[in-house]
C-alpha cells in the first residue's frame, strides 16, 4: 500500500508486526501477509537487513530503499547487548542512515528516536534509562559530526517527560 512507500530508510524492531502468525512463529498479524516479503518483491533495489553485520556491509550503490528490522519486538537495551550483538547501536543506525540519505542532493529529513529511554522509565529501570540517554547522545553527536551547521537543522525533543529519582536506604 501507500503507507511508508515514500520512506527510503527505516530501521528498528517489531518484526512480529510485519508477518502473519501462520507464516512466522512470533508473528502477530492475522491477515495472511508478510510485509517484509512484499517490500523485497517491490524492487530488487530494496534492501532488507536484520543484523549489524548486514547493515555495516550494505553497499548503497545499487540500493534505493533500506529496511532494517533487528528484533521481533523492541530493540534490546544497549546495556543488555555486547560487542558481538546482532543489533546495531542507535549511533551505528544513525551513521548509516545519514550516509545513505546524504546521497540526495535535494536534502533529506531524518527522524531518529531514542525510544528505549521511555520504556526503561515506564519500567522504573533508572540505570537502563540513563544509559539509553547516553546512547541517544552518541547518535546526536554522530549526526552533528556527519552534517554541516550551515545547511542542517537538528531538533532534539521528547514526546513527554519522566521524573527521574533514585530511592533506597543507606547502607550501614
Amino acid at each position: 500500500g501507500e503507507v511508508g512507500s515514500k520512506l527510503s530508510f527505516m530501521m528498528g524492531g517489531g518484526k512480529r508486526h510485519f508477518i502473519d502468525s501462520k507464516l512466522y512463529e512470533n508473528g502477530t498479524r492475522s491477515d495472511g501477509l508478510d510485509l517484509i516479503d512484499q517490500y523485497k518483491k517491490i524492487s530488487d533495489r530494496n534492501a532488507f537487513v536484520e543484523s549489524r553485520t548486514e547493515l555495516n556491509n550494505l553497499n548503497f550503490s545499487n540500493v534505493d530503499r533500506v529496511l532494517g528490522i533487528f528484533s521481533d519486538s523492541h530493540l534490546q537495551y544497549h546495556l543488555e547487548t555486547d560487542a558481538n550483538s546482532r543489533q546495531p547501536t542507535l549511533e551505528e543506525m544513525t551513521r548509516k542512515a545519514i550516509e545513505f540519505l546524504s546521497r540526495n542532493e535535494e536534502g533529506y529529513f531524518i527522524f531518529i528516536e531514542g525510544g528505549r529511554i521511555d520504556t526503561a522509565h515506564h519500567d522504573n529501570m533508572a540505570r537502563l534509562a540513563l544509559d539509553e540517554v547516553v546512547e541517544f547522545s552518541k547518535a546526536i553527536n554522530a549526526a552533528r559530526e556527519l552534517t554541516s551547521e550551515e545547511d542542517t537543522l537538528i531538533v532534539v525533543t521528547a514526546d513527554h517527560s519522566h521524573a527521574f529519582s533514585y530511592s533506597g536506604y543507606p547502607v550501614s
